[in-house]
């Protein structure tokens, strides 16, 4: 059996329709969906591809790729890379629910003025608590409070995950 963590290093590319690609990729505490155009896509079954592999092929070019069973072809390259079988993949559910709208810069500035408060050690205190127009983080020496515009439901987000949404802003 494929350890998690193993399985995890992976990119998950699911076929949606003959011009469409999902690629998932998750750590269990974060994951990211992304649907992306695509032309003539003939797979059979979804595939797992290595995360930094595949991430080094996309920024070597900027031409159309190719995926086609075992490889990746490009305008000048070829690669013919291991895929693993896509039924290892954790599933991994993304519900939607109606949503909030938040200024992108009100939302990174807090997280970033409040995240350092936020306790690495998992327990009680670990995470950054969204209280309505209020972000808090606490570590047990210090606290940090910081507002935002919009209304959020209450929740806890880890720390690193703050971190992650803050990168997807730049």
């Amino acid at each position: 059996k494929v350890q998690r963590d193993s399985i995890l290093q992976n990119v998950l590319i699911k076929k949606i329709n003959d011009n469409k690609i999902r690629l998932i990729a998750s750590n269990m505490a974060t994951s990211l969906r992304f649907d992306v155009e695509a032309q003539n896509v003939e797979m059979e079954e979804d595939v797992l591809y290595n995360l930094n592999l595949l991430t080094a092929i996309i920024n070597k070019t900027k031409e159309l790729i190719t995926f086609n069973d075992n490889y990746i072809k490009t305008k000048d390259s070829k690669y013919k890379i291991a895929f693993v079988n896509a039924k290892e993949y954790p599933e991994i559910k993304f519900e939607h629910q109606d949503g909030v709208e938040i200024d992108c810069e009100s939302f990174k500035t807090a997280i970033n003025k409040t995240a350092y408060a936020a306790s690495d050690v998992q327990g009680v205190l670990s995470g950054i608590y969204f209280n309505e127009s209020e972000i808090v983080a606490i570590d047990g020496k210090r606290l940090a409070l910081n507002k935002i515009n919009g209304e959020l439901d209450n929740f806890i987000l880890s720390k690193s995950a703050c971190y992650e949404l803050v990168k997807l802003f730049y």
